[in-house]
C-alpha cells in the first residue's frame, strides 16, 4: 500500500489514523479538508511529511448520492490506485462498486 485516501469523517480521528498508517502517504482530498474545517477539526493537526492535500484532477461529480467531498475521495483513491479509509458504510459501498480498495476505520480500531 503506497497511498491511503482519507474521507472527511475520519479526519476527526487524524492522530489515530496517522499512527495506524504511519508508513504510507496520507492523501487528504481538498474538499474533505474544507469539510473538516466546517466540522471544527483542528487543521494544524492534519499535517506532516507523509500528508498530501490533493484535489481530484477534474470537477468531481456526485457519486451514488454521496456528498461532494466523499465523491472526491472515492475518485482520488481510484485515480491513485490507493486504498480509501472511511468510517461511512455508504461511501465504502460506492467505492467498492467502483473497484476501489476500502478500509473501514472502525473495523481496524476494534481489532
Amino acid at each position: 500500500m503506497r497511498y491511503v485516501v482519507l474521507t472527511a469523517s475520519v479526519l476527526r480521528r487524524f492522530k489515530e489514523v496517522s499512527t495506524i498508517f504511519k508508513d504510507v502517504k496520507l492523501v487528504v482530498p481538498l474538499l474533505a479538508f474544507a469539510e473538516a474545517k466546517k466540522m471544527g477539526v483542528n487543521l494544524d493537526e492534519i499535517s506532516g511529511d507523509n500528508v498530501w492535500i490533493k484535489a481530484y484532477s477534474h470537477k468531481p461529480p456526485k457519486l451514488g448520492g454521496l456528498e461532494k467531498h466523499d465523491s472526491e475521495a472515492v475518485l482520488l483513491a481510484q485515480e491513485l490506485s490507493a486504498t480509501l479509509v472511511t468510517d461511512d458504510v455508504k461511501v465504502a459501498e460506492v467505492a467498492s462498486s467502483m473497484g476501489v480498495n476500502v478500509i473501514l476505520l472502525d473495523k481496524v480500531l476494534s481489532g
